[in-house]
């Protein structure tokens, strides 16, 4: 195995030990990949993320959740890693919330550009945005916070930002 199979694999099973410490990661890492065997030539330049979107059907959560998971992978994970944190000079998911709270927060988490044309349904981004906002936001959230609500999304959507880091801006600057 070479540094690079082993430094990817090393990094997917901290990844699943995180998210569900009673799978053998060892075992885990063997399935994925006999799994992913046949697919190997065209994972290669993403096989970490591979290696993890894989691992991650695989877990015994409920499946709506799970459905969730892989669709932020799918979606999400070209600029968020899995874990949330920001890839490529993006800002990290794990920040949004101060955000929510402030007048044009909601909207603007689904108007970033890659958010608003993304491929899905208003319901999928609603899912997938309120899975963000539980997953790696729960401590940061406003106490009378509410999910976002797929009208409320459906609505925003139809509005890509242009600029989403000054509005950012904008949106962190208004007093509550």
């Amino acid at each position: 195995m070479g540094v690079a199979s082993a430094t990817a694999r090393n990094e997917t099973c901290q990844f699943i030990s995180r998210l569900k410490p009673t799978i053998s990661c060892g075992a885990l890492a063997q399935k994925v990949r006999r799994i992913i065997a046949p697919w190997r030539p065209l994972l290669v330049k993403r096989q970490r993320l591979s290696l993890t979107l894989v691992a991650c059907i695989g877990f015994g959560t409920a499946q709506a959740d799970e459905q969730v998971r892989l669709d932020y992978l799918l979606h999400c994970s070209g600029c968020h890693l899995p874990t949330g944190e920001g890839a490529n000079g993006v800002r990290g998911l794990n920040e949004l919330g101060p955000i929510v709270s402030r007048p044009g927060g909601r909207a603007y988490l689904v108007q970033v550009p890659d958010a608003s044309q993304t491929p899905i349904s208003n319901a999928n981004l609603t899912q997938i945005t309120n899975w963000i906002l539980r997953e790696f936001n729960a401590a940061s959230l406003p106490k009378d916070f509410e999910p976002l609500t797929e009208a409320e999304v459906e609505v925003a959507r139809q509005v890509t930002l242009l600029d989403p880091r000054k509005r950012r801006e904008e949106i962190l600057s208004y007093s509550r």
